[in-house]
This record gives C-alpha cells, sequence and structure tokens, in this order.
C-alpha cells in the first residue's frame, strides 16, 4: 500500500482488516494477540463486496483513500450497533475470535457511502 495509488480491491481489504482489528482491540485477547480470529468466508465476501461498492464510486469520492478508509472501517467497528464485534462468550474467555454480521456490515456501508 505504499505511497502510490491503491486499488478498490485493495481498499476494501484494509478496511475490512481495519473493522476486524478495531473489534478486537476494543476487548483484547487474553494471550495479547493484535491479530483478529474470523471466519474467512466472511471476511471473503465482505471485501468483494465493498469492492464492488468503491469501483461504483466516482474517483473524486475517493481522493483522500486514508480517510474513506477510516471513515469506512469506523462505521462498522464501534458502539452498540457494530457489525464487528466479539460475542460475550470470547469476551469472558479472552478468545481472539472477532464476530462479522454481514448483512449490516453490508447496509451500514451502503448507507455511509451514500452520504458522501
Amino acid at each position: 500500500m505504499g505511497g502510490g495509488v491503491i486499488s478498490d480491491d485493495e481498499m476494501a481489504e484494509q478496511i475490512v482488516i481495519e473493522a476486524e482489528a478495531a473489534a478486537l482491540a476494543a476487548d483484547p485477547a487474553k494471550d495479547g494477540s493484535i491479530s483478529p480470529e474470523v471466519k474467512a468466508s466472511k471476511h471473503k465476501q465482505l471485501v468483494a463486496d465493498l469492492t464492488t461498492k468503491l469501483k461504483a464510486l466516482s474517483p473524486d469520492k475517493k481522493s483522500d483513500p486514508r480517510s474513506l478508509m477510516t471513515s469506512l472501517a469506523k462505521a462498522v467497528s464501534g458502539g452498540s450497533q457494530s457489525s464487528f464485534y466479539k460475542k460475550d462468550g470470547a469476551k469472558k474467555s479472552g478468545s481472539k475470535h472477532v464476530s462479522i454480521d454481514v448483512k449490516q456490515a453490508q447496509r451500514t456501508w451502503l448507507a455511509k457511502l451514500a452520504q458522501l
């Protein structure tokens, strides 16, 4: 992701990774791990869906990719209606597993992108 132009695929991947990491950071794993454990199929589905949405966005709305990525990651990884979260059992056990509500994340991102 150096200093060059970032592709929509890379941007989508980074947004999902940042949201997963934020959910784990909100309730850290007992082993101190900073890499969340997530269901690969949900991760892949969200990256693909978000890539499609980003490709449809006009270039002027992607002129500040860092800001866009941060905004979209925060939209799904904070608060009581978060799409990326740790279930009570995972919190109690200190697990690094992060759950993902795919449909909620998709709705949240659709609404956030419509505001741009």
